[in-house]
């Protein structure tokens, strides 16, 4: 028969191999690390919430008295939800999926000498908004010089063309423009659809006083 002695020592060691599984879960199940150049983030399997490596909780904004600019940022932000995974096929359709009279004027995001992460990753979730109303022209206005004197319009417009539909998550990175995001967009091709991820970065330059997308670093993860 178990002594007193026994029993806390059996306890104790139930404790034990329950917090040594509860860490195993965290590192090794819970949590996926992806590398793409020189930024890995790191994705919660649970709640789909990711982060760049280290992640740090950001703490509250401190209250402050300054007063408020009378003129906002003239931009929205728009939070674009992934695009829902299904195996059922998608139906073609040569209607676009938004009326291009609905959509607004691109923003321009003002290039203030602090620039803030926000700035960034909004011109980069509005860039993906404009695709999937299939407003090229808006899109391509958010590009630097740089790069649209590298991607010629009607190239560029056309490989942009196959997607039927795609969705953006952003997270902030260290510098302030540029931007981790993870991209969920179905194609078409071969007379059907098919599903993609993608992971990496977005980096925006200041031009004419302004934000534009100058740079894209991604890697096919699914």
């Amino acid at each position: 028969m178990f002594n007193r002695l026994d029993a806390l020592v059996f306890g104790s060691a139930i404790v034990v191999a329950a917090g040594a599984m509860a860490v195993a879960f965290q590192v090794f199940v819970r949590y996926e690390y992806v590398r793409a150049g020189t930024v890995v983030t790191r994705v919660d399997r649970l709640s789909g919430r990711m982060c760049v490596m280290p992640c740090i909780a950001t703490p509250p904004p401190t209250p402050t008295a300054t007063p408020t600019p009378a003129v906002s940022t003239p931009y929205p932000v728009i939070s674009t939800p992934s695009a829902e995974r299904t195996s059922a096929p998608v139906e073609r359709t040569s209607a676009p999926l938004v009326e291009r009279t609905s959509a607004p004027p691109p923003p321009v995001v003002p290039a203030t000498p602090g620039a803030r992460a926000a700035d960034t990753a909004a011109l980069v979730r509005w860039y993906y908004e404009m695709w999937n109303r299939g407003d090229y022209e808006a899109m391509y206005d958010m590009l630097s010089r740089r790069y649209r004197a590298e991607h010629p319009f009607e190239t560029w417009r056309r490989d942009h063309a196959t997607v039927v539909r795609i969705s953006v998550r952003t997270a902030e990175t260290s510098d302030p423009m540029t931007t981790a995001v993870v991209i969920d967009a179905v194609d078409r091709s071969n007379g059907g659809t098919t599903e993609s991820e993608f992971r990496g970065t977005w980096t925006a330059v200041s031009e004419s006083d302004a934000l534009k997308l100058d740079r894209v670093d991604l890697a096919r993860t699914r």
